[in-house]
């Protein structure tokens, strides 16, 4: 049995018919339980000082990291899923009886008043995404249904964050626009311990890696198309890659010997990616994707752990992330529509060792500095007390 368990049993044999207030539940019917940002970020941060669970689509029941982890049935198709989940995963919230549920998905912001104001819970929504532009970028909408349902969901949001919500949690900064009244957790990376030189010097062989999900509209043809134009060059990708998504990678690159991809048709987790990164070997980080509203503003997690692991990047040239490649001068920038220029950004990383390994230190002094997760963490722990504080 597991302290949680163990507390919560306790008290009731001693008389005690109330859950303590120190105990909070993270729910999500959508992400994996070991999330790196949900789980090995937030929960695990959080544990340390109150009694977490997290409802979530995992395997068994099991507590790492002092979370205990709840699995959520995987509803298929996702009309299913959508339809179906709240109800499921309201059973499952009401069972822990916490005194803060932590809403990481959308499609659950329903069960929030009930949570509220029946049951006398405080709730926090927890924006991962900007979903009013991804709903306008899904393939299988047309244009004009998409931007309905965009612009129905933009409003749902807005009223849930302002009338329902005691709290709401955005990762990114550009998301206040939107959700004004909002608190900045972002999604900088965990202290790790990576080899002092990350960065590669073989000349022989060009060695670039991809990390995270991997998908047409994160860039993947981008990247294995690289593997045509440069000599002796491989792209590895790591991440959660679709089968069909990984043979349009392999047609696109002329010699398959040069894609290498950990991740299809499963999730990776997060230690996973980081033995790649420990292991080093590599030129570059890649983060070439194609214009897009819904990643134009954005700060990617990739490029934190690319600068933690000591690797320049390799990235377009969206304003947002040319300004915070070239402040702090870890990497360079291209046209992704540009074939040349990302030619002679990879070939110039290759060619010029010295000042490759500069934008790799330049990187890790960055994330000490700047980007670290124990910043944000102190936000996420004064946003509990404050919530948590009994009204004088």
């Amino acid at each position: 049995m597991n302290s949680s368990v163990q507390t919560e049993t306790l008290l009731r044999e001693r008389g005690h018919t109330e859950v303590p207030a120190e105990k909070i539940c993270h729910i999500s019917s959508v992400h994996n339980a070991l999330d790196p940002r949900i789980f090995f970020k937030e929960c695990s941060s959080l544990a340390r000082k109150y009694q977490v669970s997290y409802i979530a689509r995992h395997n068994k029941e099991e507590s790492i990291n002092n979370v205990r982890i709840i699995p959520f049935p995987a509803l298929k198709p996702r009309f299913f899923r959508v339809i179906f989940s709240p109800a499921v995963m309201f059973f499952y919230a009401r069972r822990e009886r916490a005194a803060v549920y932590h809403f990481h998905d959308p499609e659950l912001l329903i069960i929030a008043p009930v949570l509220k104001f029946f049951l006398g819970c405080k709730t926090i929504y927890d924006v991962h995404e900007d979903y009013y532009t991804s709903i306008r970028g899904k393939r299988y909408l047309c244009p004009c249904l998409s931007k309905i349902i965009s612009s129905i969901y933009r409003k749902i949001e807005r009223f849930f964050a302002r009338t329902i919500f005691d709290e709401v949690i955005i990762a990114e900064k550009y998301y206040r626009e939107f959700i004004p009244n909002s608190v900045e957790i972002l999604n900088y990376p965990l202290k790790r311990d990576y080899p002092e030189k990350s960065c590669s010097r073989e000349t022989e062989r060009i060695r670039l890696l991809y990390t995270g999900n991997v998908s047409i509209s994160r860039g993947a043809l981008i990247c294995a198309n690289i593997t045509n134009f440069v000599k002796n060059c491989e792209v590895t990708f790591v991440g959660k890659c679709k089968k069909n998504v990984a043979e349009e990678i392999y047609n696109t690159a002329n010699a398959q010997e040069n894609i290498k991809i950990t991740g299809i048709d499963k999730f990776i987790r997060a230690d996973l990616i980081d033995k790649f990164y420990k292991k080093g070997g590599y030129h570059a980080g890649l983060a070439i994707f194609p214009y897009s509203d819904h990643y134009f503003k954005k700060e990617l997690t990739k490029f934190f752990e690319y600068m933690g692991a000591g690797l320049p990047i390799i990235a377009s040239d969206f304003p947002v992330w040319k300004k915070l490649i070239e402040d702090n001068e870890c990497g360079v920038c291209v046209d992704p529509g540009d074939a040349g220029q990302i030619e002679n950004a990879v070939k110039y990383i290759f060619g010029h060792p010295e000042a490759a390994e500069r934008m790799g230190e330049n990187g890790k002094r960055a994330i000490d500095k700047k980007y670290r997760w124990e910043k944000e963490e102190r936000k996420l722990f004064e946003l509990y007390e404050n919530l948590l504080r009994p009204v004088q």
